[in-house]
């Protein structure tokens, strides 16, 4: 990527710039390979980027160090399922129980690669047995705890 753009923000150290840079590469990387991706969380303090993909690690560590300004920082890992398809499972939630009543929360968990449904008290079994009939292997269904009263 080489050196610093000109477009650099007043106050920006080169340093800065090199960093915004290579996020924007890595976005763009993982946008670009959106049937592979799995998905990207920070670690280590903040300081070490972590991506996931289906395939290959060894493979898209090369890809991003001709990439990025200092791919020392970035670590690859495979998980077997993509963020897309996490995405396509969470928005089939709905139309699967045909209501979105009992569920508290759903959403994708990237580290955990899977979809995470927390349903309501009386309400975990029915929608456990639904969900992993569709999806058994990146759907976790976990009972919210009751309120005290």
């Amino acid at each position: 990527m080489g050196e610093a753009r000109s477009d650099r923000s007043a106050g920006m150290s080169v340093e800065a710039q090199r960093w915004w840079d290579d996020q924007s590469a890595i976005d763009l990387y993982c946008a670009d390979r959106s049937d592979t991706f799995a998905g990207r969380w920070r670690e280590a303090g903040d300081t070490s980027e972590v991506l996931a993909f289906t395939n290959d690690p060894g493979q898209h560590i090369s890809n991003l160090a001709a990439l990025l300004n200092d791919a020392t920082n970035v670590t690859v890992v495979q998980l077997p399922t993509s963020y897309r398809s996490l995405l396509e499972a969470r928005d089939a939630i709905p139309g699967i129980l045909g209501t979105t009543d009992g569920l508290a929360s759903w959403g994708p968990d990237v580290k955990a690669n899977c979809v995470i449904v927390t349903a309501l008290p009386g309400h975990v079994e029915e929608i456990r047995t639904k969900l992993t009939g569709s999806y058994p292997d990146i759907v976790v269904v976990e009972g919210q705890r009751p309120m005290p009263t």
